[in-house]
């Protein structure tokens, strides 16, 4: 059967320079939410190398006692500047590297709350609040407006239009030389693009295929399924589900997955209540089980059925826990191509 991988210089082009950068780029978003986040990386690693160089110069200055295990102040700081380090890479790409904003706001909240509850209770002195007001507070704010524009932007982004998504599948070939885009004229191609071989949710997919291998043959529907993977893993993987056979696309660089518009998901679609049930569903109850991260544990899957290089029907994930619904992609799928 054909083993294929993506050819990168066949992929859709990076726009130019004179081509309006897609909303979700980094190029096509607003200076401040890049300067907001250097600026927090520049505040962590300062307040981080004080407090590990110089541990007793914040409490000299306010006049207050210094702690009494300096080393535990010393191991703050460097746990601090490492966050204004990671907001640095941040501030490179806010839509990818979203989970680091995310992550700091929580560390933000989390933190003076510890605080109040250790006050309240007289385990610190009230005066020491500052400390959290200049090194957390002060950033709920602008993290809460880059999450939410970061959302907004992500919710804009859109799949390839239909030459680049045909100028994608041509450059993809079989062992035979034949392209996705040839096989699209000679049956519907079901691609199912999976999450991380380590998720529950794409063992899950994996199982449900392998019960339904009649229903597509039947149907006329040739399944591809697409994962970031190198092919030997992905063939020891589909083997354990009797898949071996299938048409399959090792595409660690996620080359096919943009092509098709697939993103990462948002916190809610991977870590949200409705995906952590399901998860432990899945995992526990239905024994799919849990396994470590290989690829980009936050790419969200989806299901395209194509044909004669068009997408006549697809499946995008709400949340990283959803299960599409076979049959309303591939019955019927062997009529005729309408024509217009």
């Amino acid at each position: 059967m054909p083993r294929w991988k993506p050819d990168p210089s066949a992929m859709p082009a990076v726009p130019s320079t004179e081509t309006p950068a897609p909303p979700g780029s980094a190029a096509a978003l607003p200076r401040w939410m890049h300067q907001l986040l250097l600026a927090a990386a520049i505040h962590g690693v300062v307040f981080g190398a004080v407090a590990v160089l110089f541990p007793g110069a914040l409490f000299s200055l306010f006049d207050m006692e210094p702690p009494r295990y300096l080393a535990l102040w010393r191991g703050l700081g460097m746990f601090v500047g490492l966050f204004g380090v990671a907001f640095g890479i941040a501030a490179t790409d806010p839509v990818r590297h979203w989970p680091i904003v995310f992550v700091g706001l929580v560390a933000k909240v989390l933190a003076p709350l510890g605080f109040l509850l250790e006050a309240g209770a007289g385990g610190l002195p009230w005066s020491l609040g500052w400390l959290f007001v200049v090194s957390d507070l002060i950033w709920v704010v602008p993290f809460t407006l880059i999450l939410r524009e970061v959302g907004r932007r992500r919710a804009a982004l859109r799949p390839w239009d239909e030459d680049e998504l045909v100028t994608a599948l041509a450059g993809v070939p079989d062992r035979e030389q034949h392209s996705l885009l040839e096989l699209s004229f000679q049956a519907p191609l079901l691609f199912v693009f999976l999450r991380h071989f380590g998720c529950t949710f794409c063992r899950e997919t994996l199982a449900d295929l392998a019960g339904r291998q009649a229903d597509l043959s039947a149907e006329g529907v040739r399944p591809v399924l697409i994962h970031m993977s190198d092919d030997p893993r992905g063939q020891t993987v589909f083997a354990q589900y009797g898949l071996e056979e299938i048409d399959r696309i090792a595409d660690p660089a996620k080359a096919l997955y943009t092509a098709f518009g697939l993103g990462r998901g948002s916190a809610s679609q991977l870590f949200g209540p409705k995906v952590m049930w399901r998860a432990l569903f899945g995992g526990a109850v239905a024994r799919h089980g849990f396994g470590g991260l290989e690829g980009d544990g936050f790419q969200m899957p989806g299901a395209f059925l194509v044909r004669e290089g068009r997408i006549e029907r697809s499946w995008r994930a709400s949340h990283a826990g959803e299960r599409p619904d076979w049959a309303a992609l591939v019955i019927g799928a062997s009529a005729p191509a309408a024509t217009s």
